[in-house]
């Protein structure tokens, strides 16, 4: 500005020049424009992702249980797969023994079901047999060596989560000690409890109980209710939710870095170009996607949301395209407004009644598959007391 623009100024539009108005007003058009600008970066993703069918490998990913690897630290270093087998046979030989003692009815082989050296030259191995991840789950039934190769086992943290369950609204007044103290009492095998994310209101929260015995996991489920101190809780099955693929070429949901069309690697965190990772370690956190205060993958964002309630109803519309050993649970934001389901199943699964003799539970639930899911008796019509339900939170 001129010192003549400033002279042929009214008094007023000086006081306001003075007060720093005009600057106020620049800031809140800058501020505007930027909300207008990601707006509209929300609407053309959101529109790309809606007029794109949701791919067959999207839908097997969501469906398909992600096994978590058993990691064995080594020493020295493998880059050999034929000593990587001689190893892995070896390693069940020493276990056999033990481990059958304690899983009499166990008729299978020992194996894994895949391994693989990673990029440290360690051994990672993937195994489905409910009886065989429990049992490798403590350190101490390792061998220390195996073919002059040291080992330092990294077994997952968690069960399967067929041997997982839910305590509905436990009361804060009892602590996870407590309760774990309580049950043991009757359910000798408890592995782990905890809280589960994102469920703790100001009077309770829902807990997850492991258990390493499928028996008293059976016994915990087909009861439906627990007491703990005087207290009447509500117990279920865990099921996760579907899971999405993403990209990590452009950080987009739906498809892989291998079919991907973006040119150029791009930042999760700032949107810019990835090709020199070492400029990208503390850049500034801007989704490029929908241009809010957080990373490009983070769920939170409007673009996942809506990509996972267009799986979800892709998932329910087509149960057929869902595999029959597996459960998905439904968040409630994105359960349709009539409909009460909480999980999505396979049609021989949802149609089956819940009591079958033996001969005939073939297509429902195979008594002899210790992998599969429980079956559950019918849920017992019982009103708890007010104290220990809460509806601050929406199941």
């Amino acid at each position: 500005m001129t010192y003549n623009q400033f002279n042929n100024m009214n008094q007023n539009n000086k006081d306001r020049l003075y007060n720093g108005d005009s600057l106020q007003q620049t800031l809140r058009d800058i501020a505007n424009n930027d909300h207008q600008r990601q707006t509209r970066t929300i609407k053309r993703q959101l529109t790309k992702l809606y007029n794109t069918e949701v791919s067959k490998h999207a839908i097997d990913f969501a469906s398909k249980y992600h096994y978590i690897p058993f990691i064995i630290e080594c020493e020295p270093k493998l880059t050999d797969k034929k000593i990587v087998l001689k190893i892995v046979n070896e390693w069940f030989v020493y276990i056999k023994d033990d481990f059958r003692r304690q899983n009499p009815t166990y008729a299978s082989p020992l194996l894994a079901d895949l391994w693989w050296i990673d990029g440290k030259g360690n051994l990672r191995m993937i195994i489905k047999s409910n009886e065989i991840y429990v049992y490798l789950t403590k350190k101490e039934r390792y061998p220390e060596e195996v073919l002059k190769i040291k080992i330092n086992p990294h077994p997952p943290q968690h069960l399967p989560i067929q041997l997982t369950a839910i305590i509905k609204w436990l009361n804060h007044i009892i602590t996870l000690n407590d309760s774990e103290e309580e049950l043991k009492l009757e359910f000798k095998s408890i592995y782990k409890i905890e809280v589960m994310i994102g469920t703790e209101n100001d009077k309770n929260r829902h807990v997850c109980i492991e258990l390493e015995n499928k028996t008293e996991f059976d016994s915990l489920l087909n009861s439906g209710m627990i007491t703990i101190y005087g207290q009447v809780y509500h117990v279920t099955e865990y099921l996760p939710s579907s899971r999405l693929t993403m990209c990590s070429q452009c950080n987009l949901p739906g498809h892989t870095k291998k079919t991907c069309e973006c040119p150029s690697p791009v930042c999760h965190r700032c949107g810019g170009d990835r090709t020199n990772r070492e400029e990208h370690l503390n850049c500034p956190i801007a989704c490029h996607n929908c241009g809010e205060n957080h990373v490009s993958t983070d769920y939170k964002c409007p673009v996942l949301q809506e990509f996972r309630a267009k799986l979800i109803d892709e998932l329910r519309k087509n149960p057929n395209r869902h595999p029959p050993d597996v459960q998905l649970f439904i968040p409630s934001k994105y359960r349709q407004l009539n409909d009460r389901a909480k999980k999505i199943v396979a049609p021989l699964l949802r149609s089956s009644p819940p009591f079958q003799s033996q001969q005939n539970s073939k297509f429902y639930y195979n008594k002899n598959d210790t992998n599969g899911w429980p079956k559950l008796n019918e849920p017992m019509n019982t009103t708890l007391s007010p104290s220990t339900t809460s509806t601050n939170i929406n199941e």
